[in-house]
């Protein structure tokens, strides 16, 4: 069974340009079983320090277009990504990478939290 929360973490690597996770280089994760006799699993990202463009392992301008169809190419022939062969589920991932752009990294968002961390550490 896909969960929210899985296509959550998907959009958010994307979004952040995470170039050394799973989308990108199918590197920097675990996949959990939560229990021996358990069918549920839990994704776990790790070691994010090449996010928000810090990459030399992929082509940036893939990343900056925001479709998922572009970056990295491979995306469909990972075994988690299987989801977006499925057209309910690619198309909630495309709307939830829309609205996690507009809401968490449009400039209007972001702008403010800018000036403010600028005010911050100016007297620095």
């Amino acid at each position: 069974r896909l969960t929210f929360i899985y296509i959550f973490r998907m959009a958010l690597e994307m979004l952040m340009g995470f170039a050394d996770g799973y989308l990108a280089v199918a590197d920097n994760f675990f996949v959990y079983q939560t229990a021996p006799d358990s069918t549920k699993f839990v994704f776990i990202l790790w070691d994010i320090d090449l996010i928000l463009g810090s990459t030399a392992l992929v082509k940036l301008s893939q990343m900056e277009t925001g479709d998922w169809r572009e970056f990295a190419g491979t995306l469909t022939k990972r075994p988690l990504m299987q989801f977006l062969n499925v057209p309910e589920y690619a198309k909630r991932f495309d709307d939830l990478i829309r609205e996690l752009n507009d809401k968490l990294l449009s400039l209007d968002v972001l702008g403010q939290y800018i000036d403010d961390t600028v005010a911050m550490i100016q007297q620095d």
